[in-house]
């Protein structure tokens, strides 16, 4: 049957594990996901939060952490292969970090370091 509902609140799935950790504990502060995607996101006081109004109270922050390195910061530490899972994806230059870590990526990862050692006849 049909039911009646109202949305108060649409979340991804960091926000959410994070929410339902602190219905159990609630000393609960930081939400993690490291899976097919990475991400994190934590409790802050409104006041260091520049993007919004207000000193009151708490906000959940999103990180949107798999983004880190779409500026370079990674570039010394990407070996090949990370170099190549990232130019054949689609979406190349973006979600880096979630690209090094994440198990969307480990797959072929494995597959080309694999190959690269066959190649070389050293496995």
């Amino acid at each position: 049957g049909d039911f009646e509902m109202d949305v108060v609140a649409m979340v991804n799935d960091t926000v959410a594990t994070m929410i339902s950790c602190y219905y159990e504990d609630r000393s609960c502060e930081v939400g993690m996901i490291v899976g097919t995607g990475c991400n994190a996101c934590y409790m802050e006081e409104m006041r260091t939060v520049e993007l919004v109004e207000g000193e009151e109270g708490r906000m959940c922050v999103n990180t949107e952490w798999g983004a880190f390195g779409d500026n370079g910061e990674l570039e010394e530490f990407r070996l090949e292969y990370d170099r190549v899972v990232d130019e054949t994806s689609i979406n190349p230059g973006h979600q880096l970090y979630e690209k090094l870590i994440s198990g969307k990526y480990m797959g072929e990862l494995v597959r080309l370091v694999l190959m690269k050692l066959v190649n070389e006849d050293l496995l």
